[in-house]
Parts: C-alpha cells; sequence; structure tokens
C-alpha cells in the first residue's frame, strides 16, 4: 500500500463528498450527495474555513480522512487542536492508516504550538475506542459533554 497524507484541497472536493458520505452512512445520517457537496464548499473551502481536513490517498483513492479544528483559549493560553471526525473506510482498516492520521495531527499541533490534541468518541463505538486504547490514549474524565441540537 502507498499512502500518501496532505491537506484536503478544492481538487479533492469529489473524493471528500465520497468519503464523507460513506462516513455518514457508517453513522446512520446519510445526507442528500448535492447538500454534502455545498456544506463541504462552505465549512472546508470557505474563507475563512470552518474546520481542517487531512486526507490518506491509497494511489488514487481516498481511504481515509481526519477533520480538525481549533479551540482557544487552552492551558496556558495556547490553543488545542480539535480533533472532530477520524474516520478509515472499511475495506482498508487495520492497514496502519489512522495511525498515520493521527501522527500527522500531532505534527500539525505542534508546528502551531497547540497545547493538547482532543476528540471524543461515542460512548457505543467500541471500535474507536479500542482503537485509541492501542495508541496508548485513554479517555479523559475530568469533563462532562453537553450538545444543543
Amino acid at each position: 500500500m502507498t499512502l500518501h497524507i496532505s491537506h484536503a484541497t478544492p481538487d479533492d472536493l469529489e473524493d471528500l463528498a465520497k468519503i464523507l458520505a460513506e462516513t455518514e452512512t457508517y453513522y446512520g445520517e446519510a445526507e442528500p450527495y448535492p447538500a454534502i457537496i455545498e456544506n463541504i464548499k462552505r465549512s472546508v473551502f470557505g474563507d475563512p474555513p470552518d474546520a481542517y481536513v487531512i486526507l490518506a490517498h491509497n494511489q488514487d483513492s481516498v481511504v481515509g480522512f481526519a477533520a480538525y479544528s481549533y479551540l482557544w483559549p487552552a492551558v496556558r493560553s495556547t490553543c488545542s487542536l480539535f480533533l472532530k471526525e477520524l474516520y478509515v473506510s472499511a475495506d482498508h482498516r487495520n492497514h496502519g492508516i489512522g495511525r498515520r492520521l493521527m501522527e500527522e495531527l500531532a505534527e500539525i499541533a505542534s508546528s502551531r504550538h497547540c497545547s493538547r490534541i482532543e476528540w471524543m468518541t461515542e460512548n457505543e463505538n467500541r471500535d474507536a475506542q479500542e482503537f485509541y486504547r492501542q495508541l496508548g490514549h485513554t479517555p479523559s474524565h475530568g469533563k462532562l459533554h453537553y450538545r444543543i441540537d
């Protein structure tokens, strides 16, 4: 497997939309494809962007991605990198792609002088929890998560 990781550009719009649609199907929340395209244009390629995306390419296809943004303030008035979504296509799991995406996020966070990387998983997503455990990460129990829908 030849893996290459890079930031998404407008040229990646269709590939990003396809893997995002796959992600939404995985979570049972599929959205019409034209809406996905418009949301990506606005959120990832807008000015300013709401989020950033790195893509894992295996030859000519996108096989995984990580979407993130920055939170401020974090400890000592720094920023933290917040990982919103990490996804690898089912056919490409267990090949180190998720690990490579996490390593790239760590490099990005370091280059931006972030004090930490933060993320969440669904309580029921045992596969994700096991993946992070294998990377040596344990859940933080210091805060409760709230959400307004």
